[in-house]
């Protein structure tokens, strides 16, 4: 019966026969798949990032560019409110 295919793990690229070991002969390419996806997942959940085209729902060309214009005011607002760039001035007291 064959070893389960972290058993089959070899650190230096070998399998111990001289040959290289690839994912298909250490029975792990099932492994691969479910942690590309498991990545991906992860880099969808971010909130900061987008998702490659084609990966979300169909948006037509008018409502990128207003999502897009949001995403840009949100990111313009969250700047000014980390570094103090407020448009709204707040008036100095004048001195005498």
């Amino acid at each position: 019966m064959p070893s389960p295919p972290s058993a089959n793990v070899a650190h230096n690229g070998s399998d111990g026969s001289g040959k290289p070991t690839t994912a298909t002969s250490n029975g792990d390419s099932q492994g691969s798949k479910v942690y590309q996806d498991e990545s991906i997942n992860r880099f969808l959940a971010d909130g900061t990032q987008r998702g490659p085209v084609g990966f979300g729902p169909d948006q037509t060309q008018s409502e990128a560019e207003t999502a897009g214009e949001v995403r840009m005011f949100e990111n313009l607002r969250a700047f000014d409110v980390q570094f103090g760039c407020d448009k709204s001035l707040k008036a100095k007291p004048e001195q005498k």
